[in-house]
């Protein structure tokens, strides 16, 4: 095996097989118009798995990805990538 070859990471960012990269716990989100965007989803993506988010327009696609990228805040509930609650610890989140 050639040095190209080698993945190499630190423990503060070695993730088990089992440990979920993405989780949404009760994730909602209402606007401050009184819209509700998400109610209460949850899931949860391992590390290999793909996913995939389909739905119509406005069934809140766009808005789960925004609270995991923490540009908003929840209303309710958590997203967590690596275990890290985005809103929480922001800068971790995206290490």
């Amino acid at each position: 095996m050639d040095d190209q070859s080698v993945l190499v990471q630190s423990e503060s960012h070695a993730i088990p097989a089992n440990s979920p990269m993405l989780e949404a716990f009760n994730l909602t989100k209402r606007y401050s118009d009184g819209v509700l965007a998400l109610d209460h989803i949850n899931f949860t993506v391992f590390p290999g798995q793909i996913y995939s988010m389909l739905g119509a327009n406005g069934a809140g696609k766009t808005t789960t990805i925004n609270l995991f990228l923490n540009f908003i805040e929840p209303t309710d509930g958590e997203a967590r990538i690596n275990g890290i609650v985005t809103h929480q610890e922001p800068l971790k989140a995206k290490s």
